[in-house]
C-alpha cells in the first residue's frame, strides 16, 4: 500500500498523526558528522566528520537491539574499527546519534 499524505494529523475512524521524517531515513549527506560501514572481516567501521560524542546502536531486521557503544568523544577524521564477529549473518540496521543528527545505515554481514 501506498500511503500519501500532509504532514498533520487526520482524525477520523483511526487517529494517523504523520511526521515527514523517520529517525531510519538516510538523512541529506552535506549534514552527516559520521559515515559507518561494516566491512568483509565482520567489524564495524566509523569515520567521525567532527569531534564530540555518538551512540551507536545496531537493530536486526526484527528491530531488535543487538549491539550499542557509547562513544564519550569522537575524533575529527578519526576511523574507529569495532568487532562484531559475534553476529550472525544478515542485515542490519546501525543508529549513529552525532552531536546534532542522527543517521541510520544498512548494512549486511
Amino acid at each position: 500500500y501506498t500511503v500519501m499524505v500532509n504532514a498533520s494529523e487526520y482524525l477520523d475512524r483511526f487517529y494517523i498523526h504523520y511526521q515527514p521524517f523517520s529517525v531510519t531515513s538516510v538523512e541529506d549527506n552535506s549534514k552527516d558528522e559520521l559515515f559507518a560501514f561494516m566491512n568483509s572481516d565482520g567489524q564495524l567501521v566509523v569515520n567521525s566528520f567532527v569531534d564530540g560524542p555518538a551512540i551507536l546502536e545496531l537493530f536486526d531486521v526484527e528491530g531488535r537491539l543487538v549491539w550499542n557503544k557509547m562513544e564519550q568523544h569522537l575524533v575529527q577524521g578519526q576511523r574507529s574499527t569495532y568487532s562484531l564477529n559475534e553476529l550472525s549473518k544478515g542485515v542490519y540496521v546501525l543508529r549513529a546519534q552525532g552531536k546534532t543528527s542522527v543517521q541510520s545505515f544498512k548494512m549486511s554481514r
